[in-house]
């Protein structure tokens, strides 16, 4: 029974959902799904203060029947019922939410009368059957029940006993009970216990049943001093995938709050696309943007000494091995760091669309720029260890952009030639080069080779400048076309010089 203490926003969508949730014999919750997980009894719309006290009854039981109206799913051992309110607005009140057991409550006609079909009903109920099941669960109970985690840990468990349900977790009724699974290995740190028979209990973090609002898990994490093993808060591993593949080997202090893994197995072939994380958003907004992927990156304390603190927005890792860490590698795999891929479609009509796009964007709104290096893009060896470089860093396909690079002025004002393209090379010394490429404010291609120890950008009016020039090029001096310069016999320009030949 449920009652408006105040009309809703949007009382047609800010719906009341009344229904019955279903879990196994263990007390975890079916997997996810309407009619597996959940059963909805009554969608309430519309509902206002003026609808009063609203009241919805239903009858749920094992198998379909007489006056049976919700059937339970087949792995359904214990229910629940829930209410789930939507809309940003906390306006609606539940006044009863309970499941009364009437599985025993009969109406009888007179005992001589009624008694071959009593006892017939009996048989139907197949008694025997169930007071066996029922003398069987008590003498080799498959789950505990324990006051605190104290009183766990302390007990001999027998070996049959796969789950255990906690009251408390310093005492009965502190809200700091659960659910615990036996599991062969020590759980991380902080996420089970071990009792004193030496089984090891992991904790079992149920799913949050309210759907409509915003669950969090408050996990105060590791012992962070000197904390060497993985802590994942919560974490679903698909096809059993194992923890010490994680990185970090379960071997270094690793924590993690949500963690998705994916163990694809050899006989796949399905063509599935399966993936560890997936974030997915979809704006109907006409402005309004969504974020299917988001990582931030914060740091909260200077680093000690100078450099020492890093932060990432994102980090991944590609390898061609079952491992992160080992020694040995598969062959003839394709590795993608990151892949973007842009599917713009015309209009419904036909038309074509104004959608600018834009591969990689960095921008930011910082007040300085470090004071240091503070490079967008920054390359380094793929073999930082052993001196291996990568093989080529830029390759456009053909017919990939009408434009592979452009690049604009060092300022947003007057006067401001173009930002230049730095050429660095390592002398016969040791000692560096360095030259440039940039357009002048003028709209000169001025090139600039390495001048002593720096780098002398010139302006010429018009012209093309290389300032050391060894070999031959092309010149268009006065409008009629590009013709080669080229050089004069031995000593033409003096002793052991030649000279060379611009064309009018």
């Amino acid at each position: 029974m449920v009652q408006r203490r105040a009309d809703a926003a949007d009382p047609a969508n800010d719906a009341i959902r009344l229904g019955i949730a279903w879990f196994d014999q263990a007390g975890n919750r079916l997997p996810d799904g309407a009619g597996s997980s959940f059963t909805a009894v009554a969608d309430l719309k519309g509902t206002t203060v003026a609808s009063g006290r609203v009241e919805r009854q239903t009858t749920l039981g094992r198998q379909a029947g007489a006056g049976t109206l919700v059937v339970a799913p087949r792995a359904a051992r214990y229910a629940r019922p829930f209410v789930r309110v939507f809309g940003p607005d906390p306006v609606t009140d539940i006044e009863v939410l309970q499941l009364d057991d009437v599985s025993n409550a009969s109406v009888f006609a007179p005992l001589a009368a009624d008694a071959l079909a009593r006892l017939t009903a009996l048989e139907s109920g197949h008694l025997a059957v169930r007071v066996a099941a029922l003398e069987s669960a008590v003498q080799t109970p498959l789950c505990l029940t324990f006051a605190s985690r104290g009183d766990a840990a302390a007990a001999t468990i027998p070996a049959q006993v796969t789950t255990l349900a906690l009251r408390g977790r310093m005492q009965a009724g502190d809200g700091r009970g659960g659910d615990y699974l036996r599991v062969a290995t020590p759980p991380p740190a902080g996420q089970g216990f071990r009792s004193r028979d030496g089984a090891y209990w992991a904790s079992v973090r149920p799913l949050d049943l309210a759907l409509g609002g915003q669950p969090s898990v408050a996990d105060p994490g590791p012992a962070w001093s000197g904390y060497r093993r993985l802590h994942d808060t919560f974490r679903v591993a698909v096809n059993d995938y194992p923890a010490d593949a994680q990185f970090g080997s379960n071997l270094y202090g690793v924590t993690e709050a949500v963690v998705g893994a994916v163990e694809v197995p050899a006989a796949s072939d399905a063509g599935n696309h399966s993936v560890g994380v997936a974030g997915y958003a979809r704006t109907s907004s006409s402005s309004q943007g969504g974020v299917g992927l988001f990582g931030g990156a914060f740091a909260g304390a200077n680093g000690q000494p100078p450099g020492a603190a890093s932060i990432w927005g994102a980090n991944t890792l590609v390898s061609n091995c079952a491992h992160h860490v080992d020694p040995w590698g598969f062959t003839d795999v394709i590795a993608y760091g990151i892949e973007l891929d842009f599917n713009i479609r015309k209009q419904k009509d036909g038309s074509d669309v104004n959608v600018p796009v834009r591969g990689l964007y960095f921008i930011g709104d910082s007040d300085t720029n470090g004071l240091a290096i503070c490079t967008v893009i920054e390359v380094d060896q793929i073999g930082i260890n052993r001196g291996i470089p990568w093989k080529t860093v830029l390759v456009t396909n053909d017919g990939a952009a009408q434009v592979a690079l452009d690049i604009g002025a060092t300022a947003k004002t007057p006067n401001a030639g173009s930002q230049p393209i730095n050429l660095r090379a390592i002398g016969p010394g040791g000692a560096g080069r360095a030259g440039l490429i940039q357009l002048s404010p003028l709209g000169d291609l001025v090139l600039s080779p390495h001048r002593g120890s720096g780098v002398n950008v010139v302006d010429t009016a018009g012209s093309v400048a290389l300032q050391a020039a060894a070999g031959l090029f092309k010149v268009n001096a006065d409008g009629s076309g590009a013709r080669p310069v080229t050089y004069g016999p031995s000593d033409s320009a003096g002793a052991g010089y030649r000279a060379l030949r611009v064309p009018n």
